[in-house]
């Protein structure tokens, strides 16, 4: 039995904390609610959570509430899913407690661009380049949004080409979007056969 404590922000600044109990492998628990952050100090007496992760909206947004977090809950590993644009809110002693940071990039420049606003590219990379020169040595993961225009080969092997990321993760921007012009054309002329090359 464990549990991983998960930092959701929602584009709020006070982010709400949630539990999840249970097995951590094979099967999904159930999240049992926000906690205030004593809440959370008080469910890790019986034990350090193996994982607190900082995911959804902005979560440097609120730097105070990370550091309160990794300053007091004794997990294992942290995890932070972020944009990177605001990469210095956070000091580096913080950064190199994480075990993973996820960066949101979507692959060449004039893509991510594209979609996340001019320039982003650039502060997304100069993230890396300091969290790799301050000695962080964790999993530093590209996270792209895969749209109709990405050329999954391309892209990918763009940014695993930088040196600076040890993966690259990607999801089809398919369900919440309503800019496919048709998925199924895409996938077959597109996904599929640019996927095979990278295997």
């Amino acid at each position: 039995m464990g549990f991983m404590l998960y930092s959701l922000h929602d584009g709020a600044v006070q982010p709400s904390l949630q539990l999840l109990r249970g097995q951590l492998q094979g099967g999904q628990s159930p999240l049992e609610g926000k906690l205030r952050p004593f809440e959370a100090e008080e469910a890790c007496r019986e034990g350090s959570p193996r994982y607190s992760g900082f995911l959804r909206g902005e979560p440097l947004l609120n730097p105070s509430f990370i550091r309160w977090v990794v300053d007091n809950v004794g997990a294992e590993h942290f995890v932070v899913q972020t944009n990177g644009t605001l990469y210095r809110s956070l000091e580096p002693r913080y950064w190199l407690r994480f075990s993973t940071v996820l960066l949101s990039v979507d692959g060449r420049e004039e893509l991510t661009d594209k979609h996340r606003g001019r320039g982003v590219y650039h502060r997304v990379i100069e993230a890396a380049k300091h969290l790799r020169e301050s000695g962080f040595k964790g999993d530093l993961v590209a996270r792209m949004t895969v749209t109709e225009d990405t050329d999954i080969y391309l892209d990918v092997t763009h940014l695993l080409s930088t040196g600076l990321f040890t993966n690259v993760h990607w999801q089809l921007d398919v369900v919440w979007s309503d800019r496919w012009r048709s998925f199924s054309e895409w996938r077959d002329k597109s996904y599929i056969p640019r996927l095979r090359r990278l295997a």
